[in-house]
């Protein structure tokens, strides 16, 4: 910020004061004076006419720049015959004309800045009545602000016959700042403005015809290069239509803010697109791989130049005019190095480049003073920009002859290589109808190997068996092992809330013990009150929430603030506690009787001993749940676990669901669709198990979050059993070997892939069958058939 503050403040302003002194004479009574009737050729400059004063401070009014001690203070210009250039400067600038008209006949002029990029023009010109009228305008206003509709600030003149007029000019601009003056006749002016719009349309008209040939070549050849082409041209046009003013006056004539920071927003997103599309079309990460790197560090900066040109356009642009001088350096060093490097594109590339650059440099020195304000320097950019535009789609259509050729060339290659793999075949069969008789006979050896191999297989399969009934076994120990934790957990909470009220209970009675002798010596109304303060505890159907408690507490206290009640916020977490806040009215005697703390503590005690007693209520019976749960699960106490029993189908579901019960609370949303079915004979303790595993695949399938949705249903002769979840699916890879012994993808130690094909035989056993239905990314669902002619 301090290095930005110097060269904007100290170094810039001192050259351009310098370049003013040394090209200026300070003497007002010597300046020039235009004499209006005698224009030859319809127009002429009026740099050498204007006298210059420096406002530093933007302070000064026209009613100031009159005044005879600031009057004095005007320089006679002498910066050349076509333009001002003043550089960057932070000062407002006023210009004074001074017009005569000698002749008999007034005098219609158009005195023409032609520099769209001034932020801020007041121009001032007198009136009938020895005053000023001013016009405001430039490119931080709205077009129609102009006096005249041109792309160029142009305002028509009238010198009066036989007059001297004065006419000033107030100018200040957020980049360079550039004063190409004419005063021009009217026919003249309008056939040159015909002109000039004549040779903007030819320069866009060429501009979107290669930008639109370049995108049909895109979509016919799917070759990005091309999209990148088309990207930098249609940036490097609106950069352009900016500085000549075509910008504002047809694409944002309203955006006074986006007019003025356009250029420094989108020059350096148009130098991005340059610099992506030279890494591409040179190849640069291959040939010149560290210049690629330095390209990739110049994208970033540009990025950042035109944000910052977004919140600080005058203290950033100095650095962007430095900046595209840099990049543009840069990318020419790497085109005349890829070139040297026989890159084919890199010559049309560098011959493109080259005339950019001339037609840039040229623009750049008519901006800083530097070349003189003509028609080669006004035109430079455009005339570059649509050669460089033209020679680059060359280039890309040289490239793209390259490719056909390269293509071609591999083709034929491929073509002898097909050839010769032809001839390797040939020689291959014969060599393979050799080798065929050789193992024939291998075969033969091989076979009689195998038989003896069946024999040792035979007893080894055997083992397996063994080995795979105590798995079975321990499958079994597995899932009771678990089942038991379950219900150890469940259990956990309900015994710690008993406790918890059974202390709670034990406390508020012996408080009531103590007070219980104080309390009946109130009178009969006073108790009345209170009996029916206390039938309020307990009736409340739904619990408070922490949050809504808190809102009703705070209204409740400030009503009793209100009725002159003391310690309102205490009396209304009382009143809340007790399910008595809508009738509190009522009770506002109590709150206000000399023993109100100790009636409202005797109530809120006798409400505790009430909720205690339905917590302890509500804890037994999950508790009778749960145990009746596990009687359920585990089947007879005789032992009689393969005999064919009578049971619910939702009643052996519902038991495993509640020995599950805290997985399932812990993310899982768990959708019952159940049908009336009679109960079916049938092992139920063995149907529980096939329950346990599906449910328990459905929930480590879903991470324990999601939908498990699980129904009973009649379809034809047969009970289903659907579980279904929201999980991963199964791939079709392995689909077919879900149901067999040992396979698993849980990882070692979680499970040993014997769960679904228990719950397989389990299930054939009772004459049913399994079926799965899944998605990846959707679900899985498991039916389980089992036959309605076991119907008790």
């Amino acid at each position: 910020m301090f290095v930005s503050k110097l060269l904007r403040f100290r170094y810039l302003r001192f050259l351009s004061f310098c370049a003013m002194a040394l090209l200026s004479v300070n003497v007002f009574g010597a300046g020039k004076v235009l004499e209006v009737s005698s224009i030859a050729g319809g127009s002429v400059s009026l740099s050498e006419y204007f006298a210059v004063l420096d406002d530093p401070a933007s302070e000064l009014t026209l009613v100031d720049v009159r005044k005879s001690n600031i009057a004095e203070r005007f320089m006679q210009a002498q910066t050349g015959p076509q333009a001002l250039s003043f550089g960057f400067t932070d000062s407002t600038l006023w210009l004074r004309l001074h017009i005569r008209n000698s002749s008999n006949q007034s005098a219609a002029r158009f005195l023409e800045l032609g520099f769209p990029r001034i932020s801020e023009i007041q121009f001032y010109y007198p009136n009938s009545n020895v005053g000023y009228h001013m016009v405001a305008t430039g490119a931080a206003k709205p077009f129609a602000s102009r006096a005249y509709k041109n792309r160029h600030f142009v305002f028509p003149v009238s010198v009066p016959a036989n007059t001297d007029q004065i006419y000033y000019i107030k100018l200040r601009s957020d980049s360079a700042l550039l004063v190409p003056a004419i005063l021009w006749e009217p026919e003249a002016f309008h056939a040159f403005e015909r002109r000039d719009y004549l040779l903007q349309a030819l320069y866009f008209g060429m501009a979107f015809a290669l930008i639109g040939f370049n995108l049909l070549l895109f979509f016919m050849l799917r070759e990005g290069l091309y999209l990148q082409y088309a990207s930098f041209a249609i940036l490097a046009v609106l950069t352009v239509s900016i500085p000549v003013g075509l910008a504002h006056e047809f694409l944002w004539p309203e955006a006074s803010w986006w007019s003025n920071r356009a250029f420094g927003v989108l020059f350096p997103l148009a130098a991005v697109a340059l610099i992506e599309f030279s890494r591409q079309i040179l190849d640069t990460r291959k040939l010149v791989p560290h210049l690629d790197q330095i390209l990739k560090a110049l994208e970033i900066v540009a990025v950042l130049f035109s944000i910052g040109c977004v919140v600080a356009l005058s203290t950033v642009f100095p650095f962007l005019v430095m900046f595209s001088g840099a990049y543009v350096v840069m990318i020419f060093l790497v085109a005349v190095i890829c070139a040297l490097k026989r890159q084919r594109s890199a010559y049309l590339f560098l011959i493109a480049f080259t005339v950019f650059f001339i037609g840039l440099v040229a623009n750049a020195l008519r901006g800083m003073g530097i070349l003189p304000h003509g028609i080669f320097t006004a035109y430079g950019a455009q005339v570059g920009s649509a050669l460089e535009m033209l020679l680059f789609s060359l280039a890309l259509s040289d490239r793209y002859k390259t490719f056909r050729k390269e293509k071609e060339w591999a083709q034929s290659e491929a073509i002898q290589a097909q050839a010769t793999a032809l001839n390797a075949q040939q020689n291959l069969v014969e060599v393979l109808q050799n080798s065929e008789q050789i193992l024939e006979e291998r075969v033969a050896q091989r076979t009689e190997e195998l038989h003896l191999t069946v024999q040792t297989l035979g007893s080894t399969l055997n083992e397996l068996r063994s080995a795979q009934t105590q798995l079975i076994q321990s499958e079994k120990m597995a899932s009771l092992g678990q089942l038991v934790a379950n219900i150890a957990h469940e259990i956990n909470t309900p015994i710690a809330a008993v406790k918890s009220s059974g202390q709670s209970i034990t406390d508020a009675v012996h408080q009531i013990r103590q007070t219980q002798q104080q309390f009946w010596e109130l009178d009969q109304p006073t108790q009345t009150l209170f009996s029916h303060l206390v039938s309020h505890a307990g009736t409340r159907g739904k619990l408070l929430s922490n949050r809504d408690e808190r809102n009703i507490v705070r209204d409740l206290a400030r009503q009793l603030e209100q009725a002159g009640i003391a310690l309102a916020g205490h009396r209304a977490s009382v009143m809340v506690e007790l399910n008595a806040e809508a009738e509190f009215s009522k009770y506002l005697p109590l709150m206000r009787h000399p023993e109100s703390e100790l009636i409202l503590g005797r109530a809120y005690n006798m409400a505790l001993i009430f909720r205690c007693t339905i917590n302890i209520n509500a804890a037994v019976e999950r508790v009778s749940k749960i145990i009746f749960s596990l009687k359920s699960f585990s089947g007879d106490s005789n032992g009689n676990a393969r005999e064919m029993t009578v049971a619910s189908l939702e009643s052996g579901i519902e038991a495993v669901l509640t020995l599950y019960g805290n997985q399932i609370g812990q993310g899982t949303t768990l959708i019952r669709q159940y049908e009336d079915l009679p109960p079916l004979y049938c092992r139920h303790n063995e149907l529980s198990q096939v329950w346990t595993h599906l449910i328990q695949n459905a929930l480590q399938a879903m991470q324990h979050d999601g939908v498990l949705t699980i129904g009973i249903r009649r379809v034809n002769d047969a009970a289903v059993v659907s579980v279904g979840d929201t999980g991963c699916g199964i791939p079709e890879e392995i689909r077919g070997r879900i149901f067999d012994p040992f396979f698993t993808t849980r990882a070692i130690g979680e499970g040993s892939g014997l769960g679904l094909d228990i719950a397989r035989k389990i299930v054939e056993a009772h004459e049913g069958r399994i079926e799965v239905d899944t998605e990846v990314g959707a679900g899985t669902t498991f039916s389980v058939f089992l036959p309605l002619n076991n119907l008790a």
